[in-house]
């Protein structure tokens, strides 16, 4: 989560900078340095999901066992849940701003 979170408040600015303090004049190879990085966060997103469908299953085991603490429990899993739901979405936001910013920089140099 620490890569999110250093990302998250100005993702076209530095995946433009990713983009550019390797190469002096951008072309298909400028973009292997980020491809590279953005297929490596795409497995992320496998983690993620299972991660959210793990938790989701402990929800219900706990939910069918009707333990005598089971409201803490299911409080902390909430908790994970939405951590993974944050997770997600910032995953997302990262992934599709790096889409964007190498369409623009293909667009402004004829790529």
């Amino acid at each position: 989560m620490f890569i999110f979170n250093s990302l998250q408040t100005d993702n076209y600015v530095t995946v433009f900078t990713l983009v550019y303090t390797s190469y002096t004049m951008p072309g298909p190879s400028t973009f292997a340095l980020v491809d590279q990085a953005r297929n490596n966060l795409k497995k992320l997103e496998s983690f993620i999901t299972t991660g959210m469908d793990n938790c989701e299953d402990l929800t219900l085991d706990i939910v069918e066992n009707g333990k005598d603490d089971a409201d803490h429990h299911l409080t902390d899993l909430k908790l994970v849940m939405l951590d993974y739901i944050k997770m997600e979405k910032e995953l997302k936001q990262f992934l599709d701003a790096t889409d964007d910013v190498k369409k623009l920089v293909c667009r402004s140099y004829s790529l």
